[in-house]
């Protein structure tokens, strides 16, 4: 037998026991009294400590409750099973500490206009898991192993029953997957039948199509750029060709939005695909469910169609392709990255970065690289100029720019020869949510290895390094896909499995594993319950502004109108139309946004309320000396023609007068 600890440390051990267990009662009974005081109690409580007398004498009731339940059963155990045993239940117990933050987190009203408050308590929760869960496991165990392990049995001869289909995870993936696409690709095609959809970006996409299937210029996108130009000078998106036969079968907006659901809901096969040759099949379904259910994802999804959001497809398929020396596979993967745009390049670039730095194929890695550098050079810097020479977006980047610079070759001069300048600019508030927003729901896991770092560079380039470009910074716009691309493959790096260890070095302990498993799902379900388009889809947002989800008896009124008159323009007719008509006539050569101009255009089609500054200025103009008369004005629209009779033209210029000027939205492509 043992020599038994002294008075002393039995005594001291015994009270730490007992403060371990007072704490983890009083955080559990403050969640239970929260949740007793029913839905939406919380908000009010933890924004500005509003709660009736009543609710919070329950609340604190209920809380002092379990307080003195835990005091009693833990000096009972104390004088039964000794301080020791008191202390290891208590430390065993110790993620229950965490409880009183669950209600608030999944209480959404409580954080409309509160990111940074809701993210460091997210923040909080994952990272208190993990640090907790390893004070846990640190503890002796509760003795109840072998009943879990007798449920564990059960379940697992249930499943057994199954066909065996039905017990693979690559099933569960494919049906998430499936769930995924049909979701997205059905709101996503309402929100632009309702009217939602934009001319910047789902109308000029739409067009460049339409005009690639039926032999148009190249790449003319006439809401872009008018009458002449492309979009090459912007924006590479050589993939359109690709496109082109499928869409030429229904050449219309919504083929777009339903080609980008089910390329980024099928994004998840190939993440699963080469994630289980890491962390095994149950581990990689986790990862792929936890990117189906990723807020940055649904923000991306959700604001009409870019390329940049279906990039993660393609690079996680040449991903897998290259490591599992499918060449032809990743050599199509790889030419698919190059086509969709010249960013994309940049990070197949980093991909290629990887194979050679992980040492798994590094020759293959070199010519990733090399082709992808290559490129992306060639197209930034010589193709675009020589078709736009005014470098594109670069005001994204003037804070960035040296005195007298007008090119991307001086953004790059300040990066490299000034990082202490350069770091300052990242130290903003807006960037501070940002990041927090892409890697709380992943219990920032993707920064646990050091080829997370690497991950971090298209991110850090594309979007923190913007000085003057607010949706560069903000989760429900396309250029999360920079992240999204490479936060999850980091993220498996990250769980990778000790059995594994060869493929994955410093890959994680078991009981490590399990509570970076548990931070991972909590940050997933909090952040995505949100921020995200499924658990609730009260606060979800695609682009600038709240998604509408459904259909109002407004709404089926509008689109009616809208139909009606659309009707009445020739289907080749070169039409300049508001922001949020712009997609619904793209399906011609030349529609052209009406906040820039209208051109030579022959119809005028526009919101009676202004959707973007510009038009009421545009559609005064052109129904006061243009040229153009009032065909139709229903309750919602205007129709105009050039050339026609201008007797209805006073009611609607006195009816567009009325509007001032509304704040520039214009939407980035």
């Amino acid at each position: 037998m043992g020599t038994p600890p002294p008075v002393e440390e039995s005594f001291v051990a015994g009270v730490r026991g007992l403060a371990w267990l007072l704490a983890e009662a009083l955080s559990v009974g403050l969640a239970a009294g929260l949740v007793a005081l029913g839905p939406g109690s919380a908000a009010p409580f933890v924004t500005g400590n509003v709660l009736p007398a009543a609710a919070r004498s329950l609340l604190l009731a209920v809380a002092l409750c379990f307080g003195a339940a835990a005091l009693l059963v833990g000096g009972l155990a104390w004088k039964r099973r000794g301080a020791a045993t008191l202390l290891g239940v208590s430390r065993r117990l110790a993620p229950a500490l965490l409880a009183v933050l669950l209600p608030p987190l999944l209480d959404w009203r409580a954080w409309e206009g509160r990111d940074l408050h809701f993210l460091v308590l997210a923040a909080t929760l994952v990272v208190g898991i993990r640090g907790l869960g390893r004070v846990a496991q640190a503890a002796p165990p509760l003795g109840v192993a072998p009943r879990l392990r007798a449920t564990g049995d059960r379940v697992a001869a249930g499943l057994r029953r199954l066909p065996p289909a039905m017990r693979h995870p690559a099933l569960l993936v494919g049906l998430a997957a499936l769930g995924y696409v049909l979701y997205f690709g059905y709101h996503t095609i309402v929100q632009h039948r309702n009217g939602y959809s934009h001319s910047f970006d789902l109308g000029l996409e739409a067009n460049a199509l339409w005009n690639v299937v039926h032999g148009g210029p190249f790449l003319k996108s006439s809401p872009f750029s008018g009458p002449e130009g492309s979009l090459v000078g912007y924006h590479a998106i050589f993939f359109a060709y690709a496109l082109a036969p499928l869409y030429a079968l229904h050449p219309d907006p919504e083929t777009l939005l339903a080609i980008q659901a089910a390329l980024v809901g099928a994004a998840a096969l190939p993440l699963f695909l080469w994630g289980r040759t890491l962390v095994g099949e149950p581990a990689a379904a986790l990862v792929a469910v936890c990117y189906l259910l990723y807020p940055p994802l649904h923000g991306a999804n959700l604001y009409d169609f870019h390329y940049q959001t279906v990039a993660p497809f393609f690079l996680w398929l040449t991903l897998w392709a290259l490591d599992t020396r499918r060449d032809r596979l990743a050599a199509a993967g790889a030419l698919c990255c190059l086509l969709l745009r010249e960013d994309v390049a940049a990070s197949l670039a980093v991909l290629g970065l990887y194979f050679l730095l992980s040492g798994r194929r590094p020759a293959a890695g070199v010519l990733v690289t090399a082709a992808s550098a290559a490129y992306f050079v060639a197209i930034k810097f010589l193709v675009m100029p020589a078709a736009q020479p005014d470098p594109s977006f670069l005001y994204a980047w003037a804070g960035l720019l040296p005195a007298g610079e007008r090119s991307f070759s001086g953004v790059l001069k300040t990066i490299v020869g000034n990082p202490v300048y350069t770091a300052g600019t990242l130290l903003t508030l807006p960037k501070l949510v940002y990041v927090l927003q892409l890697l709380v729901p992943l219990a920032f896991l993707p920064l646990r290895r050091p080829i997370g770092l690497l991950f971090l560079l298209p991110g850090l380039f594309f979007t923190l390094l913007s000085t003057g470009y607010p949706p560069f910074v903000q989760i429900s716009f396309q250029y999360t896909s920079h992240w999204t691309s490479f936060l999850f493959p980091a993220l498996v790096l990250a769980l990778c499995r000790p059995e594994r260890a060869p493929a994955c070095p410093n890959a994680l302990p078991a009981g490590a594993f399990r509570t970076a498993v548990v931070a991972l799902l909590a940050g997933t379900f909090v952040c995505s319950q949100q921020y995200g388009a499924v658990l609730q889809r009260h606060t979800a947002r695609g682009g600038f502004d709240p998604f509408h989800f459904g259909t109002t008896d407004l709404d089926r009124e509008r689109r009616a109108e809208l139909l009606e008159l659309i009707a009445r323009v020739p289907p080749r007719a070169k039409i300049a139309a508001s922001e949020t008509v712009v997609p619904h006539v793209s399906s011609r050569p030349d529609a052209y946004t009406l906040r820039l101009g209208v051109y030579d255009a022959e119809y005028l089609l526009f919101s009676r309320i202004p959707a973007a500054a510009g038009e009421v200025e545009q559609a005064r103009a052109a129904l006061r000396d243009g040229g153009f008369g009032v065909v139709a004005s229903g309750s919602h629209y205007v129709l105009a023609r050039r050339g026609h009779d201008p007797a209805g033209n006073v009611a609607v210029l006195e009816h567009l007068s009325r509007f001032v000027a509304v704040p520039d939205r214009s939407r980035s492509q």
